[in-house]
């Protein structure tokens, strides 16, 4: 059986007495997530001569697919450890969506606007930030400020958190932002 728009399923079987029967969902709606293998037993019991149905009803409720982004600031010519003063700590990007994120069950319609900012990440001392439980969609992530000892990174950096099943109650994306030390040139006499 196969849920209606209202999310609703309904059948009808001649179903022998005194059984032990299991319904499973095979398949979550699109954009949401299924808890695998999970089952919702029950038993077709006699009750009496009055009742010519026994009815079962049970209510399965799935999560929304969520995605996580992961940032990490480098070195660009290190590519880990900062130079001289220099600090990975501090460094803060915005998330933006790149086209129009729409919330999973169709009704809820636009979440963000293309273009509009999502969120801000700020690096910790490592050169790492991370924002969880996004909706799935286009992103992009740019420096807004650049941490102590750094060149403003110019480069978006597009992430696409698309649907990867009804198993995958997480979908992981990563950027990586390879950032110029500031320079001070000198002369030596």
């Amino acid at each position: 059986m196969t849920t209606g728009t209202d999310g609703k399923a309904t059948f009808s079987a001649d179903l022998p007495l005194n059984c032990t029967f299991e319904v499973r969902e095979d398949k979550a709606p699109y954009g949401y997530y299924r808890k695998g293998t999970e089952k919702y037993e029950f038993t077709t019991t006699y009750t009496n001569d009055k009742e010519s149905e026994i009815k079962f009803e049970y209510t399965v409720e799935n999560e929304r697919v969520n995605a996580r982004i992961d940032l990490t600031k480098l070195d660009k010519e290190t590519g880990s450890t900062p130079q001289g003063d220099a600090k990975l700590l501090g460094a803060v990007y915005g998330l933006y969506a790149r086209e129009d994120i729409v919330h999973p069950d169709g009704k809820t319609g636009v979440l963000f606007a293309a273009g509009k900012q999502v969120a801000t990440l700020t690096t910790d001392e490592n050169g790492e930030a991370f924002i969880e439980d996004l909706y799935l969609g286009k992103y992009y992530i740019k420096e807004l400020i650049p941490s102590e000892g750094y060149l403003l990174d110019e480069n978006e950096y597009d992430l696409e958190c698309n649907y990867e099943g009804d198993l995958v109650k997480t979908v992981k994306r990563e950027a990586t932002s390879l950032e110029q030390v500031i320079k001070q040139p000198f002369q030596l006499i």
